[in-house]
Parts: C-alpha cells; sequence; structure tokens
C-alpha cells in the first residue's frame, strides 16, 4: 500500500504568497475606501443624504455595466498586467482625494469620479484575478 504523499502547501510557493498578500491589501483597502468616500463628503463638505447616495450608486453602478466586458477582457490579455494596473491606477485615484485636501479644492464631483473609477478598476482586476489563479 501507497501512502498519499501530503499536498504541498501553497504557503511554500512565492507566486501565491504575493498574489495573496496582493489580494489582501486590495480587498481591504476596497472595503475602506467604500466607506471612507462617504465619510469624507459628510465630514469635510457636509454633502447631503442625497449626494452620499449618489457616491453609493456611483460606486454600485460599475459591477452592472462592466462585469461582461472585464470578462472578455480577462479571456483575451495577460491577466497579471491587468491586476497590477488596475491596482495601480486605484492607488493613483485614490491620492487624489488627500492632495485635493490639501490644497482645499476637493469636490463632491471629484468624490463621485473617484467613486465610480475606483469601483470599476476593482470589477476589471478582479474579473482577471478570479482567471490568474488556476
Amino acid at each position: 500500500m501507497n501512502a498519499a504523499a501530503p499536498a504541498a502547501s501553497l504557503w511554500r510557493h512565492a507566486d501565491f504568497r504575493r498574489y495573496w498578500g496582493g489580494q489582501a491589501v486590495t480587498v481591504a483597502g476596497f472595503g475602506i475606501t467604500t466607506i471612507g468616500i462617504s465619510v469624507i463628503a459628510v465630514v469635510d463638505l457636509h454633502a447631503s443624504t442625497m449626494h452620499v447616495a449618489l457616491i453609493a450608486v456611483a460606486g454600485k453602478l460599475p459591477p452592472l455595466l462592466l462585469s461582461l466586458h472585464a470578462g472578455v477582457l480577462a479571456d483575451r490579455c495577460r491577466k497579471r498586467p491587468i491586476i497590477i494596473s488596475c491596482d495601480v491606477l486605484c492607488a493613483v485615484s485614490l491620492a487624489s482625494i488627500p492632495l485635493a485636501q490639501l490644497m482645499a479644492e476637493i469636490t463632491l464631483g471629484q468624490l463621485y469620479a473617484v467613486a465610480f473609477l475606483v469601483s470599476a478598476l476593482q470589477v476589471i482586476g478582479s474579473n482577471a484575478s478570479i482567471s490568474y489563479l488556476p
């Protein structure tokens, strides 16, 4: 009788550890961003309930509009560059918020745009990410 060899742990693979770490940061950052943009709107811009709801809509619209197209993009292109570029573009767009706050030029329009863009990039990156792991 041959005993089945124990499966090697995924934690031993450096590529998996990098992938897992990147995904953990992305998911945590997206969750914080979803709440943080609304808090900035209320605290700094004294936004009404309608404005906060519009920010939420801007964040929920990209999955409805882009999911199918993001899946096609993920199937036809290399996945790793898509994942990395989406994360970098998310970081750049989110960095525009503190910069605008420092210059006292932050607007609701910027918050709508950042919420939409971050959500769109998250949809594209997650579609590529799902296909990348296998």
